[in-house]
């Protein structure tokens, strides 16, 4: 029995070191240069593992890695973390066999733990889950008291408690897994009932409650009960703080809830289900850089009989040149493709923005962090967009955040019986407010006008921001065109001017 628990405990100290400092990094990143590589040099993830028993009994591993399918599924999951997670994970899910079902599950929930802390870290997740979120929040709850010293009081403690950040947190997750909770750690103290013993109070987040309360169609959730057990403690629907998750959960799962990152893998697929969606979402991100694509030995390659990949070759040249306009072939040593951005790639931008947006439910400057139009764009339409997402995280947020800031009232032991929390309207802005931020207006389209010299680009903030009239707009154009005509008729002058002195 002792060497079986002293055992167990290696085994785990082995497995949270291999998981941390990649002992099980089983990703397979393409970069030798052999014939037998991709073209194109990207790291997939491990392949899954076939479990084998040779004739005496043993195990035996073996990697498939031909199996298409998993490359496709994780070609384009560009976070390495989570790469390299979701390697461990399959390698795990396809050993079940070897170990006990209660290690297995041990070692799953570890994995899964991993493979979300990774998943809050990416882009992708800050723009979708933690963006949006962050926004709600930083626009400010507003207490209604009658004792203003009341008011000091409840957000001392309340910043006190962190409880900004701890709601910020649940409801990201909330967003991750489809609902997270917030509870009090003292079951008796229930803000459904009246109860004055709120001395000692404590708040617990549980960030993977074991049920899975499915989203309704009209996003309204009501749950007569809910039960959790977390360190011997059951919580149910009165002193629980409740956050659902975002009405794209249930539109993007369950393709990969397997990983319990649905949200993550969906995205891309909803991104890679075109080609050239996928370059120019990719081209927004990374809109200064030059792709440089180089593959040695391409003559060996063909030489060898590798038509696949001399097929993927020929696709991939096919699809570079209709984005980027150029591409350098070279049949008898290297072969490159080198991005020249000569298109109207303003145009896919757009297109490829609104297939993001219409797979997740959220405006382009929450995702992209910009107008998908381009520099000349106000980004009107979005900022309007933007506001109703906040809202609706805030209508979602709000039902919790009273269960909370009731047991705060109780806590501090402030009159109940006339108060409100609420968040402060996004729309709110006071005239200093609104001076800056047409101040900020005409400082962009100043630079814009700098850069590109061109008075369009400053009449339509004008008229789109409502600063100058239609009238206004056109006599200043009428102005421009004026002094453009004497600035020629000077160079045309200066030109005969020297012609006459050279002769």
């Amino acid at each position: 029995m002792i060497l079986q628990g002293n055992l167990h405990y290696w085994y785990r100290v082995f497995l949270f070191y291999g998981v941390n400092m990649g002992w099980f990094n089983l990703i397979k990143k393409t970069e030798d240069k052999q014939i037998d590589n991709q073209a194109q040099k990207v790291m997939y993830p491990a392949a899954p593992m076939n479990v084998i028993k040779d004739a005496q009994g043993n195990i035996e591993t073996q990697n498939v890695i031909d199996n298409k399918m998993t490359i496709d599924k994780y070609e384009h999951i560009k976070d390495g973390s989570l790469r390299s997670y979701v390697g461990n994970m399959a390698t795990l899910q396809n050993n079940k066999d070897v170990i006990s079902n209660s290690q297995y599950t041990y070692e799953y929930r570890i994995l899964e733990q991993y493979l979300e802390n990774a998943y809050q870290q990416s882009w992708l997740a800050k723009r979708i889950v933690e963006l949006p979120v962050e926004m709600a929040m930083a626009n400010g709850l507003n207490l209604i008291l009658k004792n203003k010293d009341d008011v000091q009081r409840f957000w001392k403690k309340w910043n006190e408690l962190g409880l900004t950040e701890l709601v910020s947190d649940t409801q990201k997750w909330a967003d991750v897994y489809g609902s997270s909770i917030i509870l009090l750690k003292n079951k008796n103290q229930d803000p459904s009932k009246p109860y004055t013993n709120y001395k000692n109070l404590e708040f617990i987040q549980v960030q993977y409650p074991f049920y899975m309360p499915m989203p309704k169609a009209d996003d309204v959730y009501e749950t007569d009960s809910i039960s959790c057990n977390l360190l011997g403690l059951t919580a149910d629907i009165q002193n629980t703080a409740v956050f659902y998750g975002t009405k794209c959960i249930k539109r993007l799962s369950p393709m990969f809830k397997y990983f319990g990152m649905s949200v993550y893998q969906n995205m891309w697929k909803a991104m890679i289900s075109d080609d050239l969606v996928t370059t120019a979402v990719a081209n927004i991100i990374y809109r200064s850089s030059t792709p440089v694509y180089k593959l040695e030995g391409f003559d060996q390659l063909v030489a060898a009989g590798k038509h696949t990949i001399a097929l993927d070759i020929i696709s991939t040249t096919e699809m570079v040149r209709g984005i980027f306009g150029a591409v350098v072939l070279d049949n008898k040593n290297d072969f490159q493709m080198v991005g020249q951005s000569i298109t109207a790639l303003a145009d896919l931008d757009r297109r490829s923005a609104e297939r993001v947006c219409g797979a997740v439910g959220y405006p382009a400057t929450l995702i992209l962090g910009k107008s998908p139009d381009g520099m000349n764009s106000t980004g009107k339409h979005d900022e309007k967009n933007t506001i109703v997402t906040i809202k609706r995280y805030q209508q979602k947020m709000i039902k919790g955040i009273k269960t909370i800031a009731l047991a705060l009232i109780r806590h501090l032991e402030i009159d109940e019986t006339d108060w409100d929390i609420e968040f402060n309207n996004p729309h709110s802005q006071d005239r200093e407010e609104e001076v800056k931020t047409e101040g900020l207006l005409l400082d962009n389209a100043m630079k814009y006008r700098q850069i590109f010299d061109n008075p369009n680009i400053l009449n339509r903030y004008y008229k789109e921001n409502e600063l100058i009239t239609e009238e206004e707009a056109a006599e200043q154009d009428k102005l421009k065109a004026e002094f453009d005509e004497a600035d020629r008729f000077e160079n045309e002058k200066g030109d005969i001017s020297s012609d006459k002195d050279a002769e």
